[in-house]
């Protein structure tokens, strides 16, 4: 039997349960460091056919917490051992800045809990201080944590927020946290405004029109193309099939099949039509 830690954001309706006390553990747990707002805990469950049985501290009996979380994080290193870090080049917006990607289907934010996984984070990256965050499940970005470069800490919170509000995905928190030598030893006070900029941004993007309508684009219908083929010979019908097809091609650059047909069509029309009836008119 299987069972994981998981982090889980402080809004979960589990934490709010009575009847049941889930066993929790802190990230961080440093009296020192006083967040502007809760952080997210980490619970354990059981994975039972792809559904989790969150676990009660009263679960285990004659198993003491450590016990417990000793054999969680065993099962989620084996759980991650074939997973690798992905490298994501974001020098596009800021030079020479790469940052490291780990996502799985579930359980890909998990690896923050794993030291010598952000060890290995470290090394990749050739730093010994990191940012890090989860912003929903399965995800975790990675930036090497340099103070003095601000532009590529903005480029990085701004990957973080872009994915923590993206409405469809399951958010986990928008925290950065600090490692050092693989371990959470603190978090990165944020700018509220900062935050609800993003926030913003991602919801323009979400609710952007697209590039071209459907109303914008005008197409002959089957009742004239028809018309068109009764009263004005063959020519005229294939004028307005490739009439259609040259409009419907100028929806989208992509659709160069579109307009090559419509291309074909018109040659068919202007010069093979009146060939061919040329030629019926010419047969005795």
């Amino acid at each position: 039997m299987n069972f994981y830690p998981i982090i889980k954001p402080c809004t979960w309706q589990g934490f709010q349960q009575t009847e049941q006390q889930f066993l929790q553990d802190l990230i961080l747990d440093d009296p020192t460091v006083n967040p502007l707002q809760p952080l997210p805990k980490i619970v354990y469950a059981m994975d039972q056919d792809d559904q989790l049985a969150y676990i009660g501290e009263k679960f285990f009996q004659g198993k003491t917490d450590e016990e417990i979380k000793a054999k969680a994080y065993a099962d989620l290193r084996r759980e991650l051992a074939e997973e690798n870090w992905q490298s994501l080049d974001l020098s596009d917006k800021c030079e020479g800045l790469r940052i490291l990607v780990m996502q799985t289907l579930f359980y890909g934010s998990e690896v923050l809990l794993l030291e010598e996984r952000m060890k290995e984070a470290g090394s990749l990256l050739n730093a010994e201080r990191l940012l890090v965050c989860t912003p929903y499940r399965g995800l975790t970005f990675v930036l090497p944590f340099d103070d003095e470069n601000k532009a590529a800490l903005e480029v990085f919170l701004g990957v973080c927020y872009e994915h923590f509000n993206e409405p469809e995905n399951d958010p986990i928190s928008d925290v950065i946290w600090a490692l050092q030598d693989g371990t959470v030893k603190g978090i990165l006070d944020i700018n509220q405004d900062f935050k609800e900029y993003h926030h913003s941004q991602t919801l323009k993007e979400a609710t952007a029109p697209e590039s071209v309508h459907a109303k914008d684009i005008k197409l002959f219908n089957s009742v004239q193309i028809g018309l068109g083929a009764f009263f004005g010979t063959p020519l005229a019908g294939l004028l307005l099939v490739s009439a259609n097809l040259r409009n419907t091609g100028k929806q989208a650059n992509r659709q160069t099949g579109k307009q090559a047909t419509a291309n074909i069509v018109a040659v068919v029309a202007v010069l093979i039509m009146p060939l061919i009836i040329l030629l019926y008119a010419n047969i005795p």
